[in-house]
């Protein structure tokens, strides 16, 4: 009986002396070798699929790659946002599939569609486009085609060897990056666009180095059918960005609390920099007249000439902008910068075992011969000669320079226009209502006195020195306070960083997103720098106050940082319809 023979029977029989004939058809020899390498055919298979299993990159079942991934202690929480993604994939393609196959809405089968495809960046406003026969075009498409084509091609996006090549590729990344070493700006960057399953690019860094972005591509590739063909072709991802702020910054406050005019008072804080102030002064009874805000170790100061109504709060902001109940009343402000003589009287200083001046004091000496202190110089106002005594209101509304605080200690006064006028003759009628009249800005409002002689304010009097004050009668500056203030700035957050994702993937779960930051945060877990927390959050393309920079001449759309930071759509108003 002649029995076919197989590679290894023929090369076992080879191995017989050639006289032999082992191989020759009809030789028992060859049936009964034949018999005895049967088992040694099954044994070698089971072998090389062990080696395969064992090889990251020719493993064939799921099981296996989760047992590499074992090996440098990868958990499937680090995998789940991966897995949801094909979850929620899945889903979406077979009810798409579903209203395919049952000839059901064509709108609701474009939505199905739009909800399958927004799982991936399809650069465009109508993303099914890309599988019509012009998807370059602007016509309106044949849905029925573009989505039997979107049927034909999605199903390989989210099946089984799909899958298992994303999970290869993160695994692989995973220990490429440990091979070069965590805890640093590119692993954290790399192993966030791992957890993403994006393709990083180039890392730009910003000149002060508290930003860090790369643009991004997706892994996990799509496919549409060629027209005329039975073959397919990739799909171009859109281009996104991944970015990383270092020490962000959060806003940070002081108060609200009460002062009275001509009280000195320090504020102690952290941080890397200086920071600008918004300033909010809060009215108090009557006596919230012309505020001004004083930063005595810069010799900046901000005022406001007018009274503050009881329990209105006018707001200094960091553009330079001034609002009062809503409105723009920078045309009644003022700022200036130059030296400030405020310090403690001597008998306060010596009390405490003190010398008679600060450090930060402001001296009068040659410019770098002040030991430290500030030289005393002239004062520059914004807008010009708005302390003079000729100086008008409202003027032409220009921002103002805002002071800022320090590193350290940093020391403010605070005072409101009190005083007295010397000329009066007879006594005085009683005042209307509020100190300027009913116009809290109607500052030329005349005294009239019995014999019909006018004295009016003058600007900037009563202001800055406490030796040109006497108390009203009844007043005691101890126990009223004038005003109530409030500061806050952007604080740089130390042992912080903020992670800039893309936005597409707040719809990988029905949570607005939030579990998948939860996610992303235990996922890049082993890259993060030891005692440095981690804050996740969506790039918004709309415009935030305090929060997105608006763009300008000389940055660059095709830099990755502008792209995060620079934000150009403002938020709708509500209730307007455009």
């Amino acid at each position: 009986m002649s029995v076919a023979l197989n590679g290894r029977t023929k090369r076992v029989l080879e191995r017989f002396p050639y006289h032999l004939e082992a191989a020759s058809p009809g030789k028992l020899l060859a049936n009964v070798t034949r018999a005895l390498v049967r088992d040694q055919d099954v044994q070698a298979a089971d072998l090389q699929g062990i080696r395969l299993a064992h090889r990251l990159y020719e493993a064939r079942e799921l099981i296996d790659l989760l047992r590499i991934g074992a090996l440098h202690h990868i958990t499937r929480i680090e995998l789940a946002l991966l897995f949801q993604r094909f979850t929620e994939a899945r889903e979406r393609f077979s009810a798409l599939r579903t209203n395919v196959n049952s000839d059901g809405d064509l709108a609701e089968r474009e939505a199905l569609a739009d909800a399958f495809l927004a799982l991936w960046p399809i650069p465009g406003e109508m993303p099914l486009r890309v599988f019509s026969d012009d998807p370059a075009g602007s016509d309106p498409i044949d849905i029925a085609l573009a989505a039997e084509g979107l049927i034909q091609t999605g199903a390989k996006a989210v099946g089984t060897q799909a899958l298992l090549e994303a999970v290869r590729q993160r695994i692989g990344v995973i220990a490429a990056t440990h091979r070069v070493g965590n805890g640093t700006v590119r692993a954290l960057l790399q192993g966030a666009a791992n957890c993403l399953d994006l393709k990083l690019g180039a890392i730009e860094h910003s000149d002060d180095r508290f930003w860090h972005a790369a643009s991004v591509t997706d892994r996990v590739a799509l496919h549409r059918p060629i027209t005329g063909t039975d073959k397919t072709e990739a799909i171009s991802p859109g281009l996104e960005f991944l970015g990383i702020e270092e020490n962000p910054k959060r806003v940070a406050e002081f108060g609200p609390r009460n002062v009275r005019h001509t009280q000195r008072f320090h504020l102690l804080r952290k941080g890397f920099e200086d920071a600008l102030l918004e300033i909010r002064i809060r009215g108090v009874g009557l006596r919230t007249l012309s505020p001004m805000l004083v930063n005595r170790d810069a010799g900046h100061g901000v005022g406001i000439f007018g009274a503050i109504p009881d329990g209105v709060e006018v707001i200094f902001t960091q553009g330079g902008r001034v609002v009062m109940n809503g409105k723009d009343v920078t045309s009644r402000c003022y700022a200036w910068q130059g030296a400030c003589f405020a310090e403690q009287p001597a008998e306060q200083v010596y009390a405490k075992g003190a010398g008679l001046s600060q450090s930060k004091d402001f001296v009068f000496a040659d410019e770098g011969e002040g030991n430290g202190s500030n030289t005393s110089c002239f004062v520059n106002v914004t807008p010009a000669k708005n302390l003079d005594r000729e100086a008008k209101f409202p003027h032409a509304g220009d921002s103002l320079p805002m002071p800022s605080v320090g590193i350290g200690k940093t020391r403010f006064a605070f005072f409101v226009q009190h005083g007295h006028f010397a000329a009066l003759r007879k006594a005085m009628p009683p005042l209307p209502d509020g100190i300027f009249g009913s116009d809290p800005f109607a500052s030329t409002h005349p005294l009239v006195l019995a014999d019909r002689e006018l004295v009016t304010p003058r600007y900037g009097a009563a202001i800055a020195d406490a030796s040109l004050f006497s108390n009203a009668s009844g007043y005691d500056e101890s126990t009223k306070h004038s005003a109530e203030i409030h500061l806050r700035w952007l604080e740089r957050q130390a042992y912080k960083v903020r992670l800039f994702v893309p936005q597409r993937f707040i719809g990988f779960d029905e949570s607005e997103g939030e579990l998948v930051k939860q996610t992303i945060k235990l996922g890049i877990e082993r890259f993060r720098p030891a005692g440095i927390d981690v804050e996740v959050q969506y790039i918004d393309e709309k415009w935030v106050l305090s929060d997105a920079d608006l763009p300008h001449e000389d940055a660059s759309l095709d830099s990755a940082i502008s792209r995060i930071r620079s934000q150009t759509i403002l938020n709708p108003v509500p209730g307007l319809e455009v």
